[in-house]
């Protein structure tokens, strides 16, 4: 992922989004996110907007997923506590149907979900 994100070409003016299907609390992916918008910022400086969406089933805790990233319950370090310009949003579509808009995503992750795919 960090390469990938090392490697990425980011135009001038754009947004880069990050999605992470299958998220459900959001724990498993944000040292690894976290790491992945550090190195953007080390890269790109804090004027690039960073989107992450965290996609899983409608029925989802997505409630836990926002009180981590708030460091509200505990959890991993928070990377929209720590950087500026980072954007969370939630998508509840299944990843089995098209979640997000064609050519929106510079980067995907899923781990927690990897079992859905077999």
């Amino acid at each position: 992922m960090l390469e990938s994100v090392k490697s990425a070409s980011v135009k001038p003016g754009s947004v880069f989004t990050i999605a992470d299907y299958g998220c459900a609390d959001g724990g498993t992916s944000m040292p690894l996110l976290y790491a992945c918008v550090k190195e953007l910022r080390k890269t790109h400086g804090d004027d690039l907007p960073i989107h992450v969406v965290y996609e899983d089933q409608p029925v989802n805790d997505f409630k836990s997923l926002y009180l981590r990233l708030q460091g509200l319950i505990p959890g991993p370090k928070s990377y929209v506590l720590d950087f500026p310009n980072v954007f969370v949003t939630t998508c509840g579509t299944s990843f089995y149907s098209q979640c997000l808009p064609p050519q929106s995503l510079n980067l995907v992750f899923s781990s927690s979900a990897m079992h859905w795919f077999a």
